[in-house]
């Protein structure tokens, strides 16, 4: 049976396995690695079926011990069972062509041009291909002492690709509204929703109403543009902070969102305050027991804000990496009595 490998965002891995849990028929899995996870399925995780959780997956052809590429790529062009194997997988994916990639610690980097030319050569089942390939067969260096053979069984659609400027990647907006433990009768906010993202996410699975809300208005439009035709929508040119004139208190039972990190334009009030004002503004909005998820790069004052929230109890922290930048993700509740410790 095939093995399976599927990258994720940094920091991700709990939430994208119980994703895939929930998503992929069989799912076993086999290792958890930093951005990434080693498992079994009873269906190959390509295409339409490919859980939207991970970024892109492969089959895992063959693991060998820790080793230089050029090292490994010997052994490969050696080995007539692995050649075989994946000339086998190739054909069985209908794959036309491919080209191969090579990766050390997640920088591409080359290996010796006659070592590779050995490989592509015992490589029949596809054309060589180095530019528009189908797949590729990626030989892939990683820091936990494996060296890896991924066949390429994914690519991202240009929709998911060309995303805007700040806008969340799908994989990570799906993990955040994932984490609210959607429900068919949630009325559901974003009053920080930028592009619209997590709306987008959070329409794919049925709910009672979405709002979403932004201090700009081409924001706010572009999101609108993107919900355009789906039914219990409201979208408008909002202060999230000022949501009481139009969200009636305790009547929100899921908000996630993205709030301004303050990193390339400043807050509008001082980090203390804007989170002060944001957390009371959400624990008036949320309903008992509501759900509460958001990204923040600052940790510090966010969780000061947390604490001093006493309607608001943070359950969950997950650090990741967005961008390159340290960022986390937390998950809260209110609470049923009123903030009564």
């Amino acid at each position: 049976m095939p093995r399976y490998y599927s990258t994720c965002p940094a920091g991700l891995e709990p939430i994208v396995e119980q994703m895939a849990q929930e998503a992929l028929p069989g799912f076993r899995l086999s290792r958890l690695l930093g951005g990434a996870l080693i498992y079994d399925a009873d269906t190959a995780p390509s295409g339409a079926d490919s859980p939207r959780c991970f970024a892109n997956s492969y089959e895992l052809l063959a693991a060998l011990p820790d080793m230089e590429l050029g090292k490994a790529l010997a052994r490969l062009a050696a080995d007539r069972a692995f050649t075989e194997r994946a000339n086998e997988a190739m054909a069985r994916y209908g794959f036309r062509s491919f080209r191969c990639m090579f990766s050390q610690y997640n920088q591409l980097t080359s290996v010796p041009a006659p070592l590779r030319a050995r490989l592509e050569r015992q490589l029949t089942a596809a054309r060589l291909d180095r530019l528009t390939p189908d797949t590729e067969l990626l030989l892939l260096r990683r820091s936990e002492g494996m060296t890896l053979a991924l066949l390429r069984l994914t690519r991202r659609p240009a929709t998911r690709q060309r995303v805007g400027k700040g806008e969340l990647m799908p994989e990570l907006a799906q993990a955040m509204v994932f984490l609210t433990g959607p429900e068919a009768r949630d009325v559901f906010m974003d009053p920080f929703c930028g592009h619209g993202a997590l709306g987008v996410e959070r329409a794919r699975s049925p709910y009672s109403q979405i709002m979403l809300f932004d201090i700009d208005q081409r924001m706010a439009d572009e999101a609108r543009a993107r919900l355009r035709g789906r039914k219990g929508t409201l979208i408008e040119r909002r202060d999230a902070l000022e949501l009481s004139g139009r969200v009636e208190s305790a009547s929100v039972t899921a908000i996630v969102t993205d709030p301004p990190w303050g990193l390339f334009e400043p807050l509008p009030l001082p980090a203390p305050e804007f989170y002060r004002r944001m957390l009371e503004e959400f624990a008036r909005a949320l309903v008992p027991g509501g759900r509460l998820v958001l990204l923040s790069a600052d940790k510090q004052e966010l969780e000061a804000a947390f604490r001093a929230q006493l309607s608001l109890e943070l359950t969950i922290r997950h650090d990741i990496l967005v961008s390159g930048k340290k960022a986390a993700i937390y998950r809260a509740q209110k609470r049923a009595n009123g903030g009564v410790r």
